[in-house]
This record gives C-alpha cells, structure tokens and sequence, in this order.
C-alpha cells in the first residue's frame, strides 16, 4: 500500500525534485522506503529509530521528527507533496495548509477502521482544494497530541 500511495505523488522519476512530507503512527512506514525530505513518525522512539535506519542507509536529505503530526511541519512547509500513513478522521487543516498550490496529498481518512478510504487531495494553482475517493483502507488511527 505504500508503494501505491508513493506512485500515487510520483514522488520518483528522472528530474523529480520535489519537497514531501511523511506523518507516521506505524513503525514500518519508514521514509527510507521512498526517500522522502520531511518524515514526521509521531512515537519518539519511532523517530530514533527511523533516523538511526536512514543514515545507516546512506540518507543524507532526509530530516525526521517526533510530535503531533496533525500540526504537520510549519517550519519547513510549504510541501509539493505530503502523504499519511494513519488514518485522522479527516484531513488537518494544518496540513491543507502547508500544500502548496499545485500540492498533492494522499491520506487515508476515517473516523474507523471499518469505515476508511484513501484520498487524494489535490490544491490547484490558486489554493483552491478538490478531494477525491480512491479505494476503502485499513490503517491505524492517527492520534492527535503525540
């Protein structure tokens, strides 16, 4: 499922520069898989250990942090790209937010794990945002405040 949210950014590709960001409340969804900038793992020793994997593995672009991934990064923001590997019931604003224009952000979204899908939120050139339903998920929740 990862590799299809990644294809999903095209976050890879000849001459493909783009600014991403992970938010993450699993351990496996690490961002030395699709060699993202910003990874955000939401448990601290997730974050040690996501950082410690990534250097080992020659990662030198590659920032990782701990903290409530519904705030996102401000400070590194604004992102082409930002993708969730947890389900929040519906998208932060905070992350619609730090898109930016011509941004896509690929989620899954529920307020269950019964009742999930993924969806793809694309901000077109003048911040405008237009969101779409692409297939039912299964992820673990997103939990606000860690």
């Amino acid at each position: 499922m990862l590799k299809a949210i990644s294809d999903t950014l095209r976050l890879h590709g000849r001459g493909i520069n783009l600014s991403a960001l992970q938010i993450s409340d699993a351990p496996f969804a690490t961002p030395a898989v699709l060699a993202l900038a910003y990874a955000y793992q939401q448990a601290t020793e997730w974050r040690n250990s996501a950082r410690a994997r990534l250097q080992s593995l020659g990662y030198r672009n590659v920032e990782v942090r701990a903290g409530d991934g519904y705030k996102g990064w401000p400070e590194a923001a604004p992102f082409d790209r930002i993708m969730l590997t947890s389900a929040p019931p519906q998208v932060p604003q905070a992350l619609i937010d730090q898109l930016k224009p011509g941004g896509k952000l690929v989620a899954p979204v529920g307020d269950s794990l019964e009742n999930q899908n993924l969806v793809v939120l694309e901000k077109d050139a003048v911040g405008r945002t237009k969101q779409r339903s692409v297939i039912p998920v299964h992820f673990v929740p997103m939990v606000p405040g860690k």
